[in-house]
């Protein structure tokens, strides 16, 4: 039994080194444009952005990313983005959903 219970740790070490954790405090942050910048173990869940004229969004100083006039933008990490900062510039709206 022991050597059972061994094995079930070792997989779910494998799993939690692996999988993002999804459990948290929800929360968010929302702004016209400018910089935000997340501390403290923040994990994001998705980033959405709105430009009436043409604007775009950076995210921890990659490259930009273009949000046409008269439309929005949602991006949604793949990996884990933690603690990040993001530069909105020439946006109307933004909200970046995080858990912490």
């Amino acid at each position: 039994m022991e050597k059972l219970i061994a094995a079930i740790n070792k997989l779910l070490d494998l799993f939690r080194k692996r999988f993002p954790e999804v459990l948290g405090t929800l929360d968010y942050c929302a702004g016209v444009n400018g910089t935000e910048t997340l501390t403290t173990g923040k994990r994001v869940l998705g980033i959405t952005a709105h430009a009436t004229t043409a604007g775009s969004m950076t995210i921890n100083g990659g490259d930009s990313i273009a949000i046409p006039a008269n439309s929005g933008v949602s991006f949604t990490p793949q990996g884990n983005l933690v603690d990040p900062t993001v530069i909105f510039t020439g946006t109307d709206s933004y909200i970046i959903e995080f858990v912490s």
